[in-house]
């Protein structure tokens, strides 16, 4: 299994981090998708840090467990808080104003998968 949660965190780690990335150079970029513009600095400020900077450190810690596999249990822990915590946000938000945009329902798709594989590897690395 440390194979498979290796793939499984570097995935997670390329893909958190891309965005990450993207939310720092340019909070725009990706908010146009969903038919959203930032005009305001405060607000940019908030996306650059809220989603750039969060993600791109949550994707560093992701990494960490692909480099140094006597962290990849606490790596994966991460990952399923992380992924966990977006999915919970994402299905209330959903619930009560329902599917704004397709792309987010692959989103919630994404995170809940995220997190179930983070807990299954470590059910699995813990046995």
């Amino acid at each position: 299994m440390p194979k498979l949660s290796s793939a499984v965190l570097a995935l997670n780690a390329i893909a958190i981090g891309s965005i990450g990335i993207a939310y720092l150079i340019d909070p725009n970029l990706l908010l146009a998708q969903y038919n959203i513009v930032s005009d305001n600095a405060g607000l940019d400020n908030m996306f650059r840090s809220a989603i750039g900077g969060l993600f791109l450190t949550m994707a560093i810690g992701f990494a960490w467990g692909v480099f140094k596999p006597q962290y990849q249990r606490h790596s994966l822990t991460l990952l399923a808080l992380y992924s966990g915590g977006l999915a919970l946000g994402r299905g209330v938000s959903m619930a009560m104003v329902g599917l704004h945009h397709p792309l987010l329902g692959f989103l919630f798709a994404y995170e809940v998968t995220a997190t179930l594989l983070a807990l299954w590897l470590l059910k699995k690395n813990a046995n």
